[in-house]
This record gives structure tokens, C-alpha cells and sequence, in this order.
């Protein structure tokens, strides 16, 4: 027996769920203690639930009329955004919102088939037809810290997570899978956003610039875009930008030093106005020293510290003849080394 269905939560959801004959995703998620939300046990849970005849549904399809209440709000918050706001990056993402039909089960089932076997296409479709559901969960995380441009952001990054991740083969919907990564995603937005109390707002407004102008364009070019690409959109130099996503993997290094000599942090070098401050400020040798041949590679290569234009994953990947996911891993683990480093 799962030790997940030991929870007095869980069986008392199971029991309401075989009355009614389905759960929302959202009570599902409420019931499982925070140690068991991963997406693997998410995904066995999901299956068991079925399994016993009870249906998960995400908040848009509990019902027919809930499901056509859901999208009319949608679509009148759609409205509002694009005659309110005036920020690019929400507007865009009202407006593939606002385009994109809602899929049967049959069509979302065949679109994350053929998403699985690489088709692109596919996986982008899959992603615009649920911009409706990142719309509906990140409402509820208003008044938090965080405005609702930047959580519908911020779920948009955990839609695009679990269109990569999703395994069709296990049965579930993939709208309802991607719940759990939609609201994992704002979480942690959020709980990231605390770490930038001590922060001054010019630098956190950076970090969120540079973080949402990578999203967008990863969905306009339908890869990750480079480091340059980023830099030209956002106009600051592909120096600062490599930093900022050093930052943005680790937020807390805001406030990590960069210099035993004279104990500057990562938030000076994000003010720092040229170039040649921001080169100063790391000995680059020095840190890369720390790391072995195979994690060296990975960060010259990303970073674009050989004299080449910085590379994406999967060019690193095809180079060096790595996954995705494994050049990913290798950088992840890299640049913790180098932070360690710096921390010492």
C-alpha cells in the first residue's frame, strides 16, 4: 500500500469522489501532504483515483456549466487585460488565450502523444489551448506580492514544464497534469519574490524583466533563446544577462558575495552601469578551476567564454552528444560548485 493513501485527508477525498464520481485536481492537491507533491507521485495518485472510478478534473471541465463559466470569466478578464494593461508580455499572452480553442479529450490525448514523439508543433498547441487554465489558477494567487501579469508569467513557465514532462502512456489528462505545474510554478515564483525583500526594486524588476523576456521569446522562437537574443531585447549587455540567469536560478544569491577584497554582492553587480565592471567582478579561471573537464565545457559553452556566441542546451547537447535534460543537469550542478565557490 502507498503510503501516500495512509492520509485520513485522502481516503476522506476518495470516498466524497466515489459519491460524486469525480474530484477537481484542486482537492486532490488540498488532501496530499506537502512531502508527496512531486510529479511522479502526483502522477500514480492521479491513476489509483481513476482507477477506484473516480474522475480528476482541473477547474475548467467540472462540469459543463462550470466549464462554461470558467471560460467566459477567461476570456472577460482577456478583455480587460488587453484594454487595461499595458504591458507587452500580458497582452501577448492574452491574446494566444484568446485564440486558442479548448480541446476535447480526444484532441488533448492526441496532441501529447505526438508532443512525446518530439513533434514541436504539437507541444506548442498543447500549451496555447490551456492558457485559459494559467489564467483561472494564478487568480487566486492575487494580492500575494506578486501583480497578475507576473503570475500568469510564472504559470505560463510551469505549462511549458509539464508539456515537456508529461507521459501521455499513464492515462491522465494532460490539463490535469499540468495543474500541479501551473501552481508549483507561481509558488515558487512567490516564495522567491520574499527572498527579494532586502532587494532594492530596480534590481527585482530586472530579474523579473530578464526571467519573462526568456519565456516569451522561448515560446515565440519555439526554443530557448540565447543569450544575445535576450540581451537585445531587454538592452542590457549579454554580460549582464548571463549573470541575471545565474540569479535567477538561485534567487538567494542576490546576496552572495562575488569579492573577498572588497565585499561586494551580486546585487552591486546588477547596478554596476558598464561593462568592463560587470568583467571585473567574477575571476572567471579561478571558478572554473573547481570544476571537472566535462562541467568546464558545459559553462564555456553555455556562457559563450571560448569566444563563441553562448549555445543553448540542446546545441550543447548535440555537440557533446548529451540530452537535453543531461546538459541541464550538468549545468545545474556547475554552477552550484561555482557558487559554493564564491560563498567561500
Amino acid at each position: 500500500m502507498e503510503h501516500w493513501l495512509e492520509s485520513d485527508e485522502l481516503q476522506a477525498l476518495l470516498k466524497s469522489g466515489r459519491r460524486q464520481g469525480h474530484i477537481t485536481i484542486e482537492a486532490l492537491l488540498r488532501a496530499l501532504p506537502d512531502s508527496e507533491l512531486d510529479p511522479d507521485t502526483i502522477e500514480s495518485v492521479l491513476e489509483y483515483f481513476e482507477s477506484q472510478g473516480v474522475r480528476v478534473l482541473n477547474e475548467l471541465e467540472a462540469s459543463e456549466r462550470e466549464l462554461r463559466l470558467a471560460t467566459e470569466s477567461a476570456d472577460r478578464f482577456i478583455e480587460e487585460v488587453e484594454q487595461e494593461i499595458l504591458e507587452d508580455t500580458v497582452q501577448w499572452w492574452a491574446q494566444q488565450a484568446a485564440r486558442a480553442p479548448l480541446l476535447t479529450a480526444e484532441q488533448e490525448r492526441e496532441l501529447a502523444f505526438r508532443a512525446a514523439e518530439g513533434d514541436e508543433h504539437a507541444r506548442e498547441l498543447l500549451v496555447q489551448a490551456n492558457l485559459r487554465l494559467v489564467i483561472s489558477i494564478a487568480k487566486h494567487y492575487t494580492g500575494r506580492g506578486l501583480s497578475m501579469s507576473d503570475l500568469i508569467q510564472e504559470g505560463n513557465l510551469g505549462l511549458m514544464r509539464a508539456a515537456e514532462q508529461f507521459d501521455p502512456t499513464r492515462g491522465n489528462r494532460f490539463s490535469t497534469y499540468a495543474t500541479w505545474w501551473i501552481r508549483q510554478a507561481i509558488s515558487r515564483a512567490l516564495q522567491e519574490q520574499a527572498s527579494f525583500i532586502r532587494v532594492p526594486h530596480r534590481m527585482a524588476k530586472v530579474l523579473q524583466q530578464v526571467r519573462q523576456t526568456a519565456a516569451l521569446l522561448q515560446q515565440e522562437l519555439g526554443r530557448e533563446p540565447t543569450v544575445h537574443e535576450v540581451a537585445q531585447r531587454t538592452r542590457l549587455s549579454p554580460e549582464q544577462v548571463r549573470e541575471l540567469m545565474h540569479a535567477i536560478a538561485k534567487p538567494i544569491s542576490l546576496e552572495m558575495p562575488i569579492s573577498d577584497s572588497d565585499g561586494s554582492t551580486l546585487a552591486d553587480l546588477i547596478a554596476a552601469e558598464t561593462e568592463a565592471e560587470w568583467e571585473a567582478a567574477f575571476d572567471w579561471e579561478a571558478l572554473l578551476a573547481r570544476l571537472n573537464e566535462r562541467e568546464r565545457t558545459v559553462i564555456e559553452l553555455r556562457y559563450g567564454l571560448r569566444g563563441e556566441p553562448p549555445m543553448t542546451l540542446e546545441e550543447i547537447g548535440k555537440r557533446l552528444g548529451l540530452s537535453k535534460e543531461r546538459v541541464r543537469q550538468i549545468e545545474s550542478r556547475a554552477i552550484r560548485k561555482m557558487q559554493e565557490a564564491v560563498g567561500d
